[in-house]
């Protein structure tokens, strides 16, 4: 089963997919241009991608969050909006996943304020 995950080291916020591969316009990022780390649960194991996520203004100023793969530059760029949840947020980045189409909408929110979303879908083998 497809999941999203986001670990918090201090500050950096890294978002692990499992079985998820994030979406740049129509078109699945291929894994060799992402991160991978080797995890472990029981009996089972699996290299699965590590995002890095960044928040920037954009040209316009407007704020981004920035997924960041091998590379130095972003592999995808989205858009952060004001969030539309009223509810009251436990941790600093939260993140959530709706199953869509082929694949499925991540969205994360941010300090309560802020939300950004991004397409995924399955990795190609």
């Amino acid at each position: 089963m497809p999941c999203a995950q986001i670990l918090d080291f201090e500050g950096v916020f890294v978002c692990s997919l499992h079985k998820l591969t994030p979406m740049s316009g129509e078109s699945a990022v291929p894994v060799s241009e992402l991160r991978t780390v080797h995890v472990s649960s029981g009996d089972e194991e699996a290299d699965v991608p590590c995002l890095a996520l960044g928040v920037r203004k954009s040209a316009d100023g407007k704020l981004e969050l920035l997924i960041y793969g091998k590379e130095k530059e972003p592999i995808v760029k989205v858009p952060m909006k004001a969030t539309t949840s009223s509810a009251a947020q436990e941790n600093p980045i939260e993140i959530s996943a709706e199953r869509k189409d082929e694949g499925g909408l991540v969205t994360l929110r941010l300090v309560g304020k802020y939300e950004a979303s991004f397409m995924g879908t399955e990795p190609e083998q």
